[in-house]
């Protein structure tokens, strides 16, 4: 359609809350390579239907900015994702936050972080984070040295994965942000 053939040329794709299946395959058939920014935060994407989202995402080479926040996005969900943005070596920015990840999806999303070596925000404000999710991206976070901002508040961090971010943080000379209020 020549809505698709438009959306191919844009260079940052912002879906809202018009978000549906339809808008997903689109998404999924477009050619965006050059595309830097995607944004399907408040899609009520969830465990099953990140599938189509995960999917496509490894073709997106040139993405800079992935926003998933403010969707249903749990444990196998986080997962999924992890292992398909493992290949975006230019991805600077990840917004997870406000879904429901736990410590079995931070350690999915810390194991594949390391390989993003440009990653400059790392976005995963109000989930379930743990201390076991937080020494996994403690632990991964070393290997980024352009990290500026990393944000874990509303979670459920306790004294030993506190104190593992902050003696990771010592290495990080870029990091200006660390927020872990409300844990």
């Amino acid at each position: 359609s020549n809505a698709t053939k438009e959306l191919t040329t844009l260079q940052h794709v912002e879906i809202y809350e018009k978000c549906s299946q339809d808008v997903y395959v689109q998404v999924q058939q477009m050619s965006i390579e050059r595309g830097t920014k995607l944004n399907l935060s408040s899609c009520y994407i969830d465990d099953v239907n990140v599938i189509p989202v995960s999917k496509m995402l490894p073709h997106l080479t040139q993405l800079q900015q992935l926003y998933l926040g403010s969707n249903r996005i749990r444990d196998a969900g986080a997962t999924i994702i992890a292992n398909s943005i493992s290949s975006l070596s230019q991805l600077q920015e990840l917004y997870l936050f406000n879904n429901q990840i736990g410590d079995t999806g931070a350690i999915a999303l810390a194991n594949t972080i390391i390989n993003l070596t440009q990653l400059e925000v790392l976005y995963l404000g109000a989930n379930q984070i743990g201390n076991i999710g937080a020494t996994a991206i403690a632990n991964a976070i070393s290997y980024l040295p352009q990290l500026q901002g990393l944000y874990l508040f509303n979670n459920l961090i306790g004294d030993t994965g506190a104190t593992a971010l902050a003696n990771s943080k010592k290495n990080l000379k870029q990091l200006q942000a660390l927020h872990l209020f409300n844990n």
